[in-house]
């Protein structure tokens, strides 16, 4: 019973910070609104940019930006609305309603996640590293500490019953956003290590990222950008890309026969040590102990 007491949406409430809009709105010239620097949202689609300004001409804003006072700047940060401020800067608006808030960097990270979340205006890498940041957030640790707790556990039913809170609270904010903690473990997590090419690709939504990983899986960023090229040209599909990966990964394996002879390499080698014994010269012994530091760590990679 007191497990159920527990569960509750952790974005729930967050949404009611940006929806009291009791203050009254007012219009402030456009110069005096800046991004906010914790907005989670890095790639906005400039043809939904355009869209949203033709509609700023015809209507106007419907809905005020929601901002705060910067204290470096003493200008107002955009917790809410950088889209529309985007499109309002196109059109050549001199003025643009606000709604102005305290809220503090926690508070203002959490309500743009939400808007982002609740609107589906975020990409996959984007939402990715949203939901560690606010995990981060909640948790009270670094960046690097929450993706580390979400990668070292199996996120199971076994491990939900345990009477860690922390542990409830990662399921239960999973739960919120309709995802399990092991789904983000193995299909999310594996996205932060994209190199800048293939993070381009997914953000662009040239191709979605459970066709992006694939590619990475090949051992140069030659190859690649190579397989990347060809699928965007032929327009070929996940399963497509997933055989052409397999089909280059074994065709660059070694075969049986050159293992055998790495085999008997390794024996020949081990039989002349044998017999040199204590006849290796200090410097010949030294080299010869780097070497097999050197496969020692490559065999346990």
């Amino acid at each position: 019973m007191a497990k159920e007491q527990r569960k509750r949406d952790p974005l729930a409430n967050l949404g009611g910070l940006y929806a009291d809009l009791d203050t009254p709105q007012q219009e402030v010239p456009i110069g005096t609104l800046i991004p906010f620097t914790g907005q989670p949202r890095r790639y906005v689609d400039p043809e939904a940019i355009q869209a949203l300004a033709h509609s700023i001409q015809q209507v106007g804003i419907l809905q005020p930006l929601l901002v705060r006072t910067s204290a470096k700047t003493g200008k107002y940060d955009i917790i809410c609305g950088n889209s529309r401020f985007q499109a309002a800067k196109q059109v050549g608006l001199e003025t643009v309603p606000v709604v102005i808030r305290d809220i503090s960097d926690s508070e203002a990270f959490k309500i743009t996640l939400v808007e982002n979340l609740t609107r589906k205006a975020l990409d996959v890498i984007d939402e990715t590293e949203g939901i560690l940041r606010y995990l981060a957030i909640e948790l009270d640790c670094s960046f690097e500490e929450a993706v580390k707790r979400i990668k070292t556990n199996a996120w199971n039913a076994k491990l939900r019953e345990s009477t860690s809170s922390e542990i409830e609270s990662i399921f239960t904010f999973f739960d919120s956003l309709g995802m399990s903690p092991e789904t983000f473990r193995k299909h999310r997590l594996p996205l932060l290590k994209l190199p800048d090419f293939l993070l381009t690709a997914v953000r662009e939504g040239k191709l979605p990222s459970s066709s992006v990983l694939p590619i990475a899986r090949l051992p140069d960023e030659a190859s690649q950008r190579e397989l990347l090229d060809q699928a965007l040209q032929e327009q070929w599909t996940r399963s497509r890309i997933q055989r052409e990966v397999k089909a280059r990964l074994q065709s660059q394996s070694p075969s049986p026969k050159s293992w055998e002879q790495l085999r008997d390499r390794a024996k020949s080698v081990t039989t002349r040590l044998q017999k040199q014994g204590d006849n290796l010269e200090e410097a010949t012994a030294t080299q010869v102990e780097e070497l097999l530091s050197q496969i020692e760590n490559l065999l346990k990679n």
